[in-house]
């Protein structure tokens, strides 16, 4: 095994989800790589980031670009690591196991971030688990349950570290600049990236129409985010705020302070807005969020969102009443730990 740590600064590398449709892996990257330079200031980090990324250009760090998602592109992701040499790589959902063994050959310590069931059971696969030394569940445990008995001895028996399970990833909230927040408060809609679409129809803009019904019903004004990969002319509104795209920062703001918010199912839009006590309704976007949704509304916090346009308009009007601040944020202090950002800072450090 070589070793890319003989000389020179230490190095991150960080390869998350990234495209023209979802965009939680890449954001939850960001606030992880800017909470280690805080930390780390000396860190050289950098991201491999798809071509086709709508935000690549608005990086905040150095990139390496693939042609398209980097699981699609294992042998550009090789090259990647051959040329950079980084002392750690952190995996966000994206990466193909041969990615991991070339990482290990390399003398760089491996990181797997996942989500939901299959891209935990995918980090529990003989080949990448032999080549992983770190294993992070950003989803808490009542939504696909704890480690079962086969995956603590699949660990043992490949004496691998187990699965760990942190919080939300909550950076330092942030008062987003010129928008021009309302005296009497807001409500905030926001779909996710932006760049899923809907029976034919982008979600953020189906969403804008919902907020225009939501704030005419209950006299409320709200504050949309298109999102960074929404890429048409964001609706006209009398109504209500529409913004193309704000910081992670600036979200977690933006969410901290609704009076209640309509959110797609994505795992860092629940957990936040969730964690942070807000009141929400839920709406399943893609496959993968048809579960957490459930089972978050099970827990008490958030409401799963109904199947029409009128059934979502309703539940964000009564969500004071059905789904009250004060006991969401006591359910939310008992099952959901605010800490994930600093333990996964923590974590890294320590591979370093």
């Amino acid at each position: 095994m070589e070793t890319p740590r003989s000389a020179g600064r230490p190095r991150v590398l960080f390869v998350p989800v990234s495209g023209p449709e979802g965009i939680g892996e890449f954001v939850r990257c960001r606030m992880i790589a800017r909470a280690l330079l805080a930390a780390q200031p000396g860190v050289d980090v950098r991201f491999v980031v798809a071509r086709d990324a709508p935000y690549r250009d608005t990086v905040p760090f150095r990139c390496f670009h693939t042609e398209g998602s980097p699981t699609r592109h294992p042998g550009e992701v090789d090259r990647i690591l051959r040329d950079f040499r980084p002392w750690v790589v952190v995996f966000d959902g994206a990466g193909r196991t041969r990615n991991f063994v070339t990482a290990r050959r390399l003398g760089a310590r491996s990181v797997w971030i996942s989500t939901y069931r299959r891209r935990r059971r995918k980090g529990l696969r003989w080949r990448r688990l032999r080549a992983l030394d770190a294993h992070w569940i950003v989803q808490p445990e009542f939504v696909d349950g704890g480690l079962r008995p086969w995956e603590r001895w699949k660990c043992r028996l490949a004496r691998r570290p187990e699965p760990v399970f942190l919080g939300p990833v909550l950076p330092e909230p942030r008062r987003p600049e010129g928008l021009g927040i309302p005296a009497a408060g807001f409500w905030l809609a926001s779909a996710g990236g932006g760049g899923l679409r809907r029976r034919g129809v982008n979600v953020s803009s189906w969403f804008a129409g919902l907020a225009e019904a939501v704030t005419r019903r209950t006299g409320l004004a709200g504050i949309v985010v298109m999102g960074p990969n929404f890429t048409g002319e964001p609706p006209g509104s009398t109504v209500n705020r529409i913004v193309p795209a704000v910081s992670p920062e600036a979200m977690v703001w933006l969410r901290a302070h609704a009076r209640f918010a309509l959110i797609g199912g994505g795992s860092s839009s629940l957990l936040q807005t969730a964690a942070l006590g807000t009141p929400s309704v839920a709406v399943a976007l893609n496959r993968d969020q048809h579960r957490r949704i459930a089972r978050f509304a099970r827990a008490g916090l958030t409401v799963a969102g109904g199947p029409s346009d009128a059934a979502l308009v309703g539940q964000c009007a009564e969500l004071p009443e059905r789904l009250p601040r004060a006991a969401l944020r006591r359910r939310a202090s008992r099952l959901l730990d605010r800490g994930g950002l600093d333990g996964i800072v923590d974590a890294l450090r320590r591979l370093l």
